[in-house]
């Protein structure tokens, strides 16, 4: 049973609703006006609109049931890229801090808006987990740490990080009670 250890952010997926949701609404006004003289060729850009807008809500309502990590199997699973999640086996992940950066996104005036991230350490004994492919956007894996950045996670406190590394030493703890 997957356990689920950092939430999405939900917030900027609610956020991310609007577009697609304006998007049927403006593409149903010709699809609704069937009754009157509207042309066909309007009807089937506003069918176009409403699939589009269709298509971008699933994949948003999917972005919100994935966590950023989770625990399953013995192994912490690393959601930062599309399709399947990076799998890390237990022992290999040391703990979790807080890190900083600065927001992807310019505030006002063009000034760096401050980003709290997380940062999980990866022991060094582990050469093929040093490195891996993940959506830049959402964070790095480089030289054994891996970044999620803040924005796209659940809101990182010092709370957060004291509860993750708690379900750390438990997964140890619980670890190396069943080896042999």
């Amino acid at each position: 049973m997957t356990e689920i250890w950092l939430r999405t952010n939900l917030r900027i997926l609610l956020l991310g609703m609007i577009l697609p949701v304006v998007l049927m609404a403006i593409g149903l006004i010709p699809v609704l006006a069937m009754a009157t003289e509207t042309g066909a060729w309007l009807r089937i850009v506003g069918w176009i609109m409403v699939a589009a807008g269709f298509m971008m809500l699933g994949i948003i309502v999917a972005q919100l049931r994935l966590p950023r990590l989770a625990y399953a199997d013995r192994q912490v699973l690393v959601y930062l890229r599309t399709g399947a999640p990076i799998r890390i086996p237990v022992e290999f992940v040391e703990c979790f801090f807080l890190g900083g950066g600065v927001g992807q996104l310019p505030g006002s005036q063009g000034r760096k808006i401050p980003v709290r991230n997380l940062t999980m350490r990866v022991a060094e004994k582990a050469k093929d987990y040093q490195h891996r492919e993940v959506k830049a956007t959402l964070g790095r894996w480089e030289e054994g740490y891996v970044t999620i950045h803040g924005a796209w996670c659940e809101p990182l406190t010092l709370e957060v990080v004291q509860r993750l590394n708690s379900l750390l030493a438990e997964a140890h703890q619980t670890l190396q009670k069943t080896a042999p």
